[in-house]
């Protein structure tokens, strides 16, 4: 491996290293060097001689001649930028914190506030739905089926039914019920006093449950 030096963007030989290129010895390629006049001094390298890259080829050994060609890029030097991070200060970082936990705690309760709303709203449903079959019951059990249907399909459109209401349809239960409870009460009243029907379909009071 033969080493170059380069000085003033140009590539020179030591002496020592053309010799070992060529096979020869020092003494013989000085020789050599100083016939042809193409030796040497860089500053800085003290009394060493050097043979600039060019006139490598004025030597001859041998009947023989060798070239050297250094080859360099456009920009051998890579050049990187690098990127400092910010430095956050500490109380910054702990005042962010501190802010972060706030606004988390307050997160957590709006989440668990509107958790006991939908819990209570389910209980809601659930009671409704128990209460409306009950009374149901007790109108088809006493032969007045057409009274409830008439109820539900008064909310819930000709057909429907209440019982397979779902949770948004809870403020048509908190309707519904209260007429059905109404409905309820009237079977305990005298059997002498005149019952009015809420619609003219009454052929339906002995129909099955429909809900």
């Amino acid at each position: 491996m033969i080493n170059r030096v380069i000085y003033n963007g140009k590539v020179y030989y030591k002496v020592a290293d053309l010799a070992d290129l060529f096979e020869v010895s020092k003494y013989k390629m000085r020789n050599i060097i100083k016939t042809q006049d193409i030796g040497t001094t860089l500053k800085g390298f003290g009394r060493a001689v050097f043979v600039m890259e060019e006139n490598v080829a004025k030597i001859e050994v041998r009947n023989e001649v060798k070239i050297l060609e250094t080859r360099f890029t456009a920009d051998p030097v890579k050049k990187t930028k690098t990127v400092k991070e910010p430095v956050i200060p500490v109380e910054k970082t702990a005042k962010r914190t501190k802010k972060a936990k706030k606004e988390k705690k307050r997160a957590d309760v709006v989440e668990m506030a509107v958790k006991k709303v939908d819990e209570k709203l389910q209980r809601e449903f659930e009671e409704l739905m128990e209460k409306g079959r009950k009374l149901g019951t007790e109108l088809y059990l006493a032969n007045k089926m057409s009274v409830a249907n008439a109820i539900s399909d008064e909310h819930f459109g000709t057909g429907g039914d209440f019982l397979k209401a779902r949770i948004n349809d809870i403020e048509k239960l908190r309707l519904i019920i209260p007429k059905l409870e109404d409905a309820v009460a009237e079977l305990l009243e005298p059997s002498d006093e005149s019952e009015v029907p809420l619609n003219d379909d009454t052929s339906n009071d002995e129909a099955e449950l429909s809900f």
